[in-house]
């Protein structure tokens, strides 16, 4: 039920854009992986709003991002850094694995594990892709990049 909503909400409001004519594009915070514990359903209402967004007259622009911590925020800083040990962790034991594990953990990693960005990071690249009118997807490397390329225009 929670997913519907979240579906829905994103639905309404860009439908609400298309009929401004002086709205051009639309933003949308998707994810690359679902959370731990989280139910399918949240990763397919963000794929559905993606869907949506990619037939509609608007230019939009899909981030995918893995978890956005804080450097204010204790419980998101941890998680990113748990993320990140993790993650290091396995790389540095997946050579004395068997190679049918080495594949199984490859592919949840890859599956489960973006890697987490930092909230200014992210502030960054909605400010560089609405001033660049970009359009498309950005998963979390891309989103790495925006920003980058912000900096790169600051005195």
């Amino acid at each position: 039920m929670l997913w519907q909503v979240n579906r829905d909400t994103a639905l309404c409001i860009a439908q609400t854009a298309e009929d401004i004519p002086s709205v051009e594009s639309f933003l949308f915070f998707s994810a690359k992986s679902a959370p731990p514990f989280v139910g399918p359903g949240y990763l397919d209402s963000k794929i559905q709003v993606e869907r949506a967004l990619r037939l509609s007259p608007l230019r939009h622009v899909i981030f995918r991002p893995g978890l956005i911590y804080s450097d204010d925020n204790p419980i998101t800083m941890g998680a990113a850094f748990g993320i990140t040990a993790f993650d290091h962790l396995m790389k540095k034991l997946d050579p004395m694995l068997p190679s049918t594990a080495q594949t199984m953990a490859s592919g949840l990693r890859d599956t489960y594990h973006a890697e987490p960005l930092n909230v200014d990071i992210v502030a960054q690249a909605v400010v560089q892709a609405t001033f660049k009118a970009a359009k498309g997807t950005y998963d979390p490397e891309a989103i790495l990049e925006l920003s980058q390329e912000a900096n790169y225009w600051r005195p």
